[in-house]
């Protein structure tokens, strides 16, 4: 789940039942009540756990940004991947491809110094050999095409 700026919750789940698409709801009123879950068709992957996460807001930086992770793929728990939205989650500009072997479930967070921080499951021949962590920039994520602007 993640806040989004107008104070609703956007919940993204996956979808056993119909698979292949992650699910997304919102609720207005803190998680009482929620949406019809719809599928998310940008958001394609076997079903798995996936991580979401606000990185900026309009308090603390000149933009909205909210990053997703999850192994893109409608088949299989491969193709770890990083995306990047600028519209609250109505649509993902960024993709971009962590690790194209097995991958599955998935944790992102913001250190301090506002690196990016993530830890997935991943494996050199099959699923669940390792936990590996990574760091990186908005900067290695966007090829220079990004930065954050900090208000005072």
């Amino acid at each position: 789940m993640v806040e989004l700026v107008d104070g609703r919750v956007m919940l993204n789940a996956r979808d056993i039942a119909n698979k292949h698409f992650r699910l997304v709801a919102t609720s207005n009123d803190g998680g009482e009540t929620w949406t019809k879950l719809q599928q998310d068709p940008n958001l394609f992957e076997p079903p798995t756990s996936a991580s979401i996460l606000r990185y900026t807001d309009p308090l603390d930086s000149d933009r909205n940004r909210i990053l997703f992770a999850n192994p893109a793929s409608s088949r299989d728990r491969i193709g770890m991947t990083i995306r990047l939205s600028y519209n609250e989650g109505h649509s993902w500009s960024v993709a971009k491809v962590i690790n194209p072997s097995f991958s599955s479930y998935s944790c992102l967070t913001v250190l301090q110094d506002r690196t990016i921080g993530f830890a997935y499951e991943t494996g050199d021949t099959e699923l669940y050999q390792h936990i590996r962590f990574v760091g990186f920039t908005l900067d290695w994520l966007k090829k220079g095409a990004d930065t954050i602007s900090h208000f005072d």
